[in-house]
């Protein structure tokens, strides 16, 4: 082989032992102006795992929500009086007398009522209305003035008196019906006004109110609770998961169990009384940790008008958030590890 075939088969040689290359070319052709921008793909750093120090501890707490009222009990009475006037002549023959006919409610005071639901027991128009049903309403016939037997002889009386006439030499017969009734009402906290049956808003100072319709209704006296601990409901105390970075920036208390699953970050820190309330993302909702230190905060059981449904139902959002956040972080930090 001469010279000229040795050249040929030494750049076969080199032809063959090269390996293929591929490369990506770009150009931005927007301006006039050459812009380049190279990427190097054999001087890539690593890729650091940044594992944050995280404690996860099981504590002694109590979940408590922030109550928009307080139950309270009251006790309604309404007295509604109908009259008949009728003019009696001789040989009993009566007639009708000008704005005779009318109802009106009774006012009946604190003190009345009270012994009403006591005794059961209503006295006045000289009569006396006994063993009147609670949460009923009870009616008697009444002859208000003068005298009336069943065969319609009558006598007029000397005079009748009430808030809606006077009359004399009348006949007067009508109904008294009493309705007593005892339920529970709202106290709302945010404005201190009691909230009745009807909607009806009371100023909690007064000792009794007129509902809608027309009813006298008094309520017990609340007793504030000492540091206005009546604000607080105690939702769930036992043990719940504290997670918390080591300079306890972040700080989160979880829970998963069948009637309750949070997971709560903290916002800040309130001292009611000594005691440290933590609030969190949800505002109606906050942590006390290790509760057996104090008792200003007991469970008791919780009034329909204050269950927050919404509030109970974003904690749970949050807390499948932060389970899905944690699983994603935890799959990353696993393939960077590998």
């Amino acid at each position: 082989m001469g010279p000229k075939g040795a050249w040929i088969v030494l750049a076969l040689s080199i032809t063959m032992a090269i390996r293929d290359v591929y490369g990506i070319y770009g150009y931005d052709c927007g301006t006039k102006l050459t812009n380049l921008t190279t990427l190097s793909l054999v001087d890539i750093g690593e890729c650091e795992s940044n594992d944050e120090d995280v404690q996860a501890t099981s504590i002694p707490a109590k979940l408590i929500q922030i109550n928009d009222y307080n139950m309270i009990h009251a006790m309604e009475c309404k007295v509604l009086v109908k009259r008949s006037t009728h003019y009696c002549g001789m040989h009993s023959h009566t007639s009708p007398v000008l704005f005779g006919e009318i109802e009106y409610y009774k006012e009946v005071s604190r003190d009345e009522c009270e012994a009403m639901h006591v005794s059961s027991v209503f006295n006045g128009f000289n009569i006396k209305l006994m063993n009147i049903a609670r949460n009923s309403t009870t009616r008697k016939a009444v002859i208000f003035a003068g005298k009336i037997d069943k065969n319609s002889h009558c006598t007029a009386g000397e005079a009748y008196d009430d808030p809606y006439g006077s009359f004399t030499d009348v006949l007067v017969t009508g109904y008294v019906i009493v309705t007593i009734r005892d339920y529970d009402v709202k106290l709302s906290l945010e404005n201190n006004k009691v909230i009745l049956e009807d909607g009806t808003a009371c100023n909690v100072n007064a000792r009794q109110c007129v509902s809608g319709d027309a009813a006298n209704v008094c309520r017990t006296t609340i007793s504030e609770a000492m540091c206005g601990a009546n604000k607080y409901q105690v939702m769930y105390e036992l043990f719940v998961s504290k997670i918390n970075d080591k300079d306890n920036k972040n700080v989160m208390y979880s829970l998963d169990r069948h009637e309750y699953s949070f997971a709560l970050m903290k916002t800040f820190e309130e001292s009611v009384c000594g005691i440290t309330l933590i609030h969190t993302e949800v505002p109606r909702l906050l942590i006390v940790e290790n509760p057996a230190s104090n008792h200003l905060f007991v469970k008791k059981e919780l009034a329909p008008a204050n269950f927050d449904i919404f509030a109970f139902i974003i904690a749970k959002f949050l807390f499948l958030e932060n389970h899905l956040k944690g699983q994603l972080q935890n799959l990353y930090k696993s393939i960077l590890k590998e």
